[in-house]
């Protein structure tokens, strides 16, 4: 029984704990519209630190650049030269490269990105070899604050902790279930034990007859005449 107890004492002292290592604040969730399935929403926290990935198109460049719009405004410009020009300076903008030394993406870092909410995208456009070809990405990101998202599609980390929660909840039921009963059962024995206890103690309670009693024998009656 001590068992028991010890046990729901220390899941109940790991719930907070598993909660607390299941929380969103540094996830992304990410769905997209079924009326417009190119452009993807993703809902971010506005303190977290985690960087947003916006894919370019997957074309090899000798000579041209890369655009990051945000919105309908460019926000940074790649060439092949590696020099990256941007125009806003509170949105941290990191090129992304594969193995192959091809750009792939860029990496946007801070939180006005989710405060913002605007639309990102990202084109490249190839001036050698020619002819001249301007490639747009058919990916959208738009970015929300987790407050102002409707992302229902997508909530894995969510899930996940909530998952977690129940099954930590049953658990916990569970133990404390099997706690009762046994606390129950051992009572009822308590109780059955002290009560053939008190018995023996009032049967040895009673006056013994003295051993040194003598028997009375036959009496022979007196007649009242005499």
């Amino acid at each position: 029984m001590g068992v028991c107890w010890m046990l729901m004492i220390l899941l109940s002292c790991m719930l907070p704990h598993a909660s607390l290592h299941q929380s969103p604040k540094d996830t992304l969730r990410v769905c997209s519209l079924p009326q417009n399935p190119d452009l993807e929403i993703r809902c971010q926290n506005a303190q977290s630190h985690q960087p947003v990935f916006i894919p370019c198109p997957n074309v090899s460049i000798e000579v041209g650049k890369f655009q990051l719009f945000k919105n309908q405004t460019i926000l940074c410009q790649l060439g092949t030269n590696n020099l990256m020009v941007c125009n806003q300076t509170k949105i941290k903008v990191q090129p992304c490269k594969s193995e192959s030394n091809q750009i792939v993406g860029f990496n946007l870092f801070g939180p006005e990105i989710a405060r913002d909410q605007a639309i990102y995208r990202c084109n490249a456009i190839i001036h050698f070899p020619p002819p001249y070809v301007l490639k747009q990405s058919n990916e959208r990101i738009i970015i929300f604050t987790e407050d102002h998202c409707s992302c229902n599609k997508d909530k894995g980390p969510v899930e996940e902790s909530q998952g977690l929660l129940w099954v930590w909840i049953a658990a916990v039921s569970l133990l404390s279930t099997y706690g009762l009963a046994i606390t129950i059962v051992a009572s009822i024995n308590w109780l059955k034990m002290k009560e053939a206890e008190n018995q023996n103690d009032y049967m040895n309670t009673k006056p013994k007859a003295p051993r040194n009693r003598k028997k009375k024998g036959l009496q022979t009656p007196i007649p009242r005449h005499f």
